[in-house]
């Protein structure tokens, strides 16, 4: 049962089909991720394409940010976890990726605020995705002695391989016109009060294309992106040669000494020890 990880809605667009909303809705924390929000929002995304009446998905998110990244208490405990329990932990925010990704019907991020980490990757998994000018966005992991392993493979889907590199080991923040220009942002509008209607515009637009044929469009590019191909529902076992790399890596990289001081400097609130090191020389 939901605690507080979510929202669903329904409304109906100009076709007569419904469209099911997921709404972030963890305000006191910037609608961070832990373990938690993780099962939640995968069943959430499970439960709305599996309904017939739903022709496309929304994800939007309460509050100042989109989404904040990983929680702190979650990066907390990962600490420590054993490399095991780390690949285990990304597993299931890997299984979130693919949820999102493999929707068979359209799905359409409305970014209202920063999305850093693995909010970028919730960004990155969806189809559209309409940005205000104000948002911001980063993949901050290597400043943490970190990865952005689990979402890569949506980055890359969406970014391209040379654009995933260059953001993931800068670590820069940029805006949301440039997320446009790199292929993230679908649109970008003045205000959030503008959201809705370009949203409006999209769904009207959307509207206009066959139910079956969208979904079709949808797997055959999935059959065509093999490296993206999802952890199998009915045999948790059989998990994809591209879940095992990106999982085994930020497992390794947790357990690391370099992630294990960069996770300890960041809750602290202190400087990594390579940045102080580097300063000295």
């Amino acid at each position: 049962m939901a605690e507080y990880s979510f929202l669903i809605a329904k409304t109906v667009d100009h076709s007569g089909y419904a469209v099911g909303h997921i709404t972030l809705n963890r305000l006191d924390m910037h609608n961070a991720f832990n373990p938690l929000m993780i099962r939640e929002l995968t069943t959430a995304f499970q439960a709305v394409y599996a309904d017939s009446t739903i022709k496309s998905v929304v994800l939007r998110a309460n509050g100042k940010a989109f989404s904040a990244g990983a929680d702190l208490n979650w990066m907390r405990s990962m600490a420590s976890y054993t490399f095991e329990e780390n690949t285990a932990d990304a597993l299931a925010l890997a299984d979130l990726m693919d949820t999102i990704w493999h929707c068979p019907k359209p799905t359409i991020a409305l970014v209202q605020g920063a999305a850093y980490g693995g909010g970028v990757g919730l960004v990155a998994a969806c189809d559209f995705a309409i940005g205000v000018s104000k948002a911001s966005f980063c993949l901050s992991e290597v400043k943490l002695g970190l990865l952005p392993a689990v979402i890569m493979p949506v980055l890359i889907d969406k970014l391209g391989g040379a654009t995933a590199r260059r953001l993931s080991l800068s670590a820069e923040q940029f805006n949301a016109n440039r997320a446009k220009d790199l292929g993230l942002l679908s649109a970008v509008v003045a205000e959030n009060s503008e959201l809705e209607k370009e949203l409006e515009d999209l769904l009207c637009i959307m509207a206009l294309g066959a139910p079956s044929a969208q979904s079709a469009v949808k797997q055959l590019i999935r059959n065509l992106v093999p490296a993206l191909e999802p952890v199998s529902t009915t045999e948790k076992k059989q998990i994809s040669s591209a879940h095992k790399i990106v999982s085994e890596s930020i497992a390794r990289q947790r357990v690391s000494s370099e992630g294990q001081q960069g996770m300890a400097a960041f809750l602290k609130k202190s400087t990594a020890p390579w940045v102080s090191s580097s300063k000295n020389n």
